[in-house]
């Protein structure tokens, strides 16, 4: 079964349930962070400290599950990606906003942290929309958008779920990075 926990991750993993079947901990792993806020500062002590916080938590258990997966944000890269309005996973990550350049960062600490063994993967969601983050939409249905032509890269967030369900629990081995984005 999954078990989804809640807590501030800054001083290590919430009281966590025993978990039945082989080995000691967790097959599987996610790291789904919210910073309360887009100051680089809350950025840093959400997805900096809190994964490092969290993988501290993990080794000091002994834990090493088959995969782990933290989601992150397309911020993670830059807007212009050589004036090219199309990216991809192949796309260089020059985040160019502070908190951007923290999410990579995070990233990488988080794939450097894992213990051996345990696959790693990050995926990267566009703009999140559904029940409760519908302002953007209410925007467009409202024709309140300062650029109409502006391009924009969204997900539903059950879709989103979706995909990490599918990462952790496919029999293929997966890839290391994806983006997250709907086709229209």
């Amino acid at each position: 079964p999954l078990v989804g926990l809640a807590g501030d991750v800054s001083d290590g993993l919430p009281d966590l349930p025993a978990f039945d079947g082989a080995g000691d901990g967790p097959r599987l792993l996610v790291i789904c962070l919210t910073a309360g806020g887009r100051s680089e500062e809350r950025y840093r002590a959400t997805f900096l400290d809190g994964v490092d916080a969290v993988l501290r938590d993990v080794a000091a258990r002994g834990w090493a599950p088959e995969r782990a997966l933290f989601v992150s944000s397309t911020g993670a890269m830059g807007h212009a990606q050589n004036g090219d309005a199309w990216v991809d996973e192949t796309s260089s990550d020059a985040a160019d906003t502070p908190t951007g350049r923290v999410l990579a960062e995070a990233e990488q600490n988080f794939l450097a942290g894992l213990p051996v063994g345990t696959r790693g993967i990050v995926v990267r969601p566009s703009g999140l929309y559904g029940p409760g983050r519908e302002w953007f939409i209410d925007q467009v249905r409202a024709g309140n958008l300062a650029d109409p032509d502006r391009m924009t890269n969204r997900i539903h967030r059950d879709d989103a779920a979706a995909v990490v369900v599918h990462l952790l629990t496919v029999s293929a081995e997966a890839d290391e990075l994806y983006l997250l984005t709907d086709d229209a």
